[in-house]
């Protein structure tokens, strides 16, 4: 087949003479070659074919203008740019050494040579910044160090200023070395560019990635002289306005370290190294239907050699792909395989020319396992696109680690013999049988949804082999799925993806990077990337749906565009649990009871046995069904629940979740059985009172709800059990809920105020919770009294926050909606672990951001800051005081009927529709308060839902 290498070749003759390959990255690849005239090395970038749209080629140009326009003396100059055989290029000077990721990888730097590092950064980006041009990805591979300097590359992504935009196209960069203006999707500046820097120059003193991403995490200095701690610490503050106004104050800081000056030049730009793994390329990847290069089927055997043909195909595939990677082809992934054998099942020797066709692969690899009087024996044969076959080899296996390596070798030394002394086979994968074949063993229990199981063998593979990476990656996805209630997995993914990133396979990296990104925008931006760059990957497309269902409200991502993620998972891996359960929880929750009830035997069928699970959940789906769809049999079914001591205990322990399905009436009805079980210890009957206090208050029945709290309050006895009902009489009335008396309120105050006075450890909450009253009440003067307050625990970071939301309340509510908008913003990455400081924070934020927005004419995005209620998100099991996850969704009925509201004031009826009459369902039994809420519910109803 003709390379890639061979058509550029071909292309640039006689001008270049193009050598070999360099690097390869997310969007370009780079290769060595000499000018013909001038006899001296070059280096040539191309965008990758696959990826040449009109916006890649558009993004790849601006890239070369960036280039072409710093005239700077330390900028590596472009030489030419144009168009060869189909491929968009440009030529520059190459230039020879090191990434900083590379040096970092034996250690930190010296003192001397990360301060000289910085210098040699911030020079740079004072040049780049002068012509209105920030970088965005600056990172340790992004930086090459030579004998006398180091030089800052790949401008990729970068953002030209004049034109006059700071965010709009996304979320781009490198999860890691984001700053959180940029990871959270905000206005960008020079100053982002500078906080990237001192992350990197912090990197280079210590050894380690800077973590302390949000303002309350406290950084480990170690490492870093003493001298140099305070011009970090300002680049690296939360807040831009905060840090250095610009690279050269920041570079004449560091100049001021040292007390004698030196002069050195800073070469800018080599584009030997590109974006690894950046999240630029979102949109130009590669589309479903592109070719693969190699497709490695799964290997057959005799009788009982069904797993060992398994573990084969398995361990060949994952010693092929650094291969694949280095010699710029594509591997077909297991999902593009098992889809296209969906179609053409025949065996190998059987195909038609049509199936060979339709496989969409220059090669597809068959391997044939025999039993002789000898050791085990793998025949691999590879049958090329026009079915001409070819013998690869016959290899005896006598330990899988070996074999593994040496099919792989075997394969490529047919599809890219020019390539095959790169062949490195993999180095995530263990080097010792026993470790191997419990790996082996916990992916094929992953795959049946043995969660428990597959811990256990992933566990004993680390065991027999601490240093295998890929079986710590798929121990922290194991541990996830089987539900344990502890905060934290047994893997710190980041010292993973720090340690040995580079060694798993690309997708594994994508998908660790994403659990990591530090907001939400980010950690959707890269999912997207993984499953658009691996579209047949379930596992992939199912962390992408449920991120988006369980997050993505957080950031205006609707419930119907999560379940579309999910939909499109099930599409493409239809036994995996999780998907079906995560769909199941979607379908009920927006009354789709066709799909619900059809996928229940499904998700029955492949689920796990009870003693996998904590929660054997097919009876749990079952009720929640029932209840939501069929009202007539509840009381049947949820005897026959209770009946069932295993079921009974596992509804008992989840029952409040039933309210992050709506199910509300449930929530409260089953709370009061729950309460009035005879054995009940105090602490069940106290949950059993929040759920009823909860469900009550969803469904407009305040006083009843607020009744239950105090018992639950009661019952646990201590001043912070009391806190969670003041908040609802003080905070309920903020939120503009409805059936609120005065005399409610004013019992509320009167209990916030005491607890504030007397409690240190409630005085944050409490005295954020009155200021917010104060607020709505037009009480200024209290309203700073409580202000004052929390400006007096500014040790404590949850005050700082609750500090922080009640001043943007303040100004909301003084007209400057703007500024209520600028002031909170800072505020929105704590949503999505609820760290807002009170588990009211959130709704709060939400509803008050909302109504600032309809206040400044923008509806839409009112309505998409409205949608944070239909999060699946908890942190825990609920148990104790409701925790914020449960405040969402209890208030959610009263956004909804907003909601609603708004959309019929818009002329938007199908909305206006759909959110009131889900309100009329909800609301049958509530307070007379409600009856105006009602009333307009009705009367659209009859209007819009004609």
């Amino acid at each position: 087949m003709v390379t890639i290498l061979e058509r550029l070749r071909t292309a640039l003759a006689p001008e270049y003479e193009v050598e070999r390959l360099l690097v390869r990255g997310g969007m370009g690849t780079v290769f060595l070659a000499r000018d013909a005239v001038l006899q001296r090395p070059v280096a040539v970038k191309i965008l990758r074919p696959e990826l040449a749209t009109a916006r890649a080629v558009e993004r790849f140009l601006r890239e070369a203008r960036v280039l072409a326009s710093l005239t700077h003396p330390n900028v590596v100059p472009v030489h030419r740019a144009g168009e060869a055989d189909g491929l968009p290029y440009y030529v520059m000077d190459y230039i020879e050494g090191e990434t900083l990721a590379d040096r970092l990888a034996s250690g930190p730097l010296s003192p001397p040579e990360a301060l000289k590092l910085g210098r040699d950064l911030l020079d740079a980006l004072e040049a780049v910044h002068g012509l209105g041009v920030i970088h965005r990805d600056i990172k340790p591979t992004n930086i090459f160090l030579l004998a006398d300097r180091a030089l800052l590359c790949d401008f990729g992504i970068a953002r030209d200023l004049h034109s006059g935009a700071t965010t709009g196209d996304g979320i781009s960069g490198t999860p890691g070395y984001m700053p959180p203006e940029h990871a959270f999707g905000w206005n960008i500046s020079v100053r982002t560019d500078l906080y990237a820097a001192a992350m990197v120059v912090y990197e280079a003193f210590t050894g380690r990635r800077w973590t302390a991403m949000l303002p309350e995490e406290k950084p480990d200095w170690s490492g870093v002289p003493r001298r140099m701690i305070p011009l970090l610490r300002k680049a690296l503050a939360w807040s831009p306005p905060d840090r250095w106004p610009d690279a050269r104050t920041f570079r004449r800081a560091i100049w001021r370290t040292r007390t004698r000056k030196y002069r050195r030049r800073t070469l800018l730009l080599t584009l030997g190294g590109v974006v690894a793994g950046a999240l630029a390329a979102i949109s130009l990847l590669w589309p479903p239907t592109t070719t693969s290069d190699v497709a490695v089927l799964p290997f057959s055997g005799g009788p009982g050699d069904s797993t060992i043909a398994e573990d084969l195909t398995t361990l060949t595939r994952y010693n092929l792909e650094p291969f694949m990677r280095r010699a710029q082809l594509r591997l077909a992934s297991a999902g593009d395989v098992e889809a296209w054998r969906k179609t053409c099942g025949s065996p190998p020797d059987q195909l038609t020319s049509k199936c060979i066709h339709e496989a969409r692969a220059r090669y597809l690899v068959s391997g044939s396992l025999t039993r002789t009087t000898g050791p085990l024996s793998v025949d691999l044969d590879l049958i090329a696109r026009d079915g001409t076959r070819r013998d690869a080899g016959r290899l005896a296996v006598t330990e899988l680690s070996t074999a593994g390596h040496r099919l792989g070798h075997l394969i490529a030394r047919v599809v890219a013999p020019e390539h095959e002394s790169d062949y490195p086979g993999s180095t995530a994968l263990s080097r010792r049988d026993p470790a191997l074949i419990s790996f082996l063993d916990g992916l094929r229990a992953f795959k049946r949804n043995s969660f428990r199981t597959a811990v256990s063998h992933f566990e004993d593979a680390l065991r027999a082999d601490p240093d295998f990476p890929l079986a710590a990656w798929w121990l922290s996805n194991a541990w996830r799925w089987n539900v344990t209630g502890e905060p934290h997995g047994p893997v710190d993914l980041r010292v993973l993806l720090a340690t040995r990133g580079s060694d798993l396979p690309e997708l594994d990296s994508l998908l660790i990077e994403a659990q990591l990104a530090p907001g939400e925008a980010a950690r959707l931006a890269a999912y997207r990337l993984a499953t658009e760059r691996y579209p047949r990957n379930g596992y992939a497309a199912f962390l992408y749906g449920e991120e988006s269902q369980s997050r993505g409200p957080h950031v205006g991502i609707g419930l119907d565009a999560s379940t579309e993620r999910l939909e499109t998972a099930l599409r493409t891996d239809s036994s995996f649990a999780p998907t079906l359960y995560h769909l199941l929880w979607a379908y009920i929750r927006q009354g789709n009871r066709e799909r619900a009830e059809r996928l229940l035997p499904r998700f029955t069928a492949v689920s796990a046995p009870r003693d996998e699970v904590q929660f054997y959940q097919p009876p749990l789906m079952a009720f929640a069904i029932a209840e939501r769809f069929h009202p007539e049999r509840a009381a049947a079914t949820r005897g026959e629940i209770l009946s069932q001591p295993d079921d009974a205990a596992a509804l008992a322990e989840a029952f409040r979740l039933t309210a992050m399905l709506g199910l509300y009436r449930t929530l409260a009805e089953v709370g009061a059985a729950l309460a009035a079980a005879p054995v009940t210890s105090a602490a069940a009957r106290a949950d059993a009172y929040e759920g009823q206090g909860l469900g009550r208050i969803a469904l407009g029945q305040i006083p009843r709800g607020l009744a239950h709290l105090d018992s639950a309050a009661a019952l646990r006895g201590s001043p912070a059990a009391r806190l969670e009902p003041a908040e609802w009489r003080v905070l309920g009335r903020v939120l503009g809920i409805p059936g609120l008396t005065s005399d409610a309120v004013a019992a509320g105050r009167a209990e916030l105020e005491a607890l504030a006075r007397r409690r240190p450890e409630l005085r944050p909450r409490a005295a954020w919770a009155l200021g917010m009253l104060a607020v709505a009440a037009g009480d200024g003067a209290a309203a700073a009294r409580w202000a004052e307050v929390l400006g007096g625990l500014a040790l404590d970071p949850a005050a700082v926050r609750l500090g922080a939301q009640l001043d943007a309340a303040g100004l909301g509510a003084r007209g400057a909606f703007r500024d209520a908008l600028a002031r909170s913003a800072a505020l929105l990455p704590f949503d999505s672990a609820a760290r807002g400081g009170d588990p009211f924070a959130r709704a709060l934020l939400h509803v008050q951001r909302a109504a600032w927005l309809d206040s400044l004419g923008r509806p839409e995005a009112a309505d998409s800051t409205r949608l944070w209620y239909e999060h699946f998100e908890f942190v825990r099991i609920p148990v104790g005081p409701a925790q914020a996850a449960e405040i969402d969704w209890a208030i959610g009925p009263h956004v909804m009927w907003v909601r609603g509201d708004q959309a019929a004031r818009r002329g938007r009826r199908p909305d206006a529709c759909r959110h009131f009459s889900r309100v009329l369902e909800l609301w049958t039994d509530a307070d007379p308060a409600f009856a105006p809420q009602i009333t307009r519910a009705r009367e659209e109803v009859r209007r819009s839902c004609r």
